[in-house]
């Protein structure tokens, strides 16, 4: 919640369903939180304009492991995302 508003104020709805599907298909395929990163920050060899959203690493990695531990606190199952 609040931890992660300063990151997500400035994103429109489309980037936050972006990042909300593509929490839950880590969630569900098993992906590392660095995987999770990249998706949501892009790559350097795409000059991070294929990523989701505009973000720093560390700002995409906090987005990730708070989103993956909210899913933690609500099923009580810890995946391979949270790693």
């Amino acid at each position: 919640g609040q931890l992660l508003e300063p990151f997500i104020d400035t994103w429109g709805a489309r980037q936050l369903q972006g990042v909300e599907t593509a929490v839950q298909r880590a969630w569900g395929e098993g992906r590392t939180v660095q995987q999770l990163v990249t998706e949501i920050r892009g790559t350097k060899a795409g000059g991070y304009k294929d990523g989701l959203v505009e973000a720093s690493r560390r700002q995409a990695e906090a987005v990730a492991r708070t989103c993956a531990g909210a899913i933690v606190m609500r099923t009580g199952c810890s995946p391979s995302v949270t790693s």
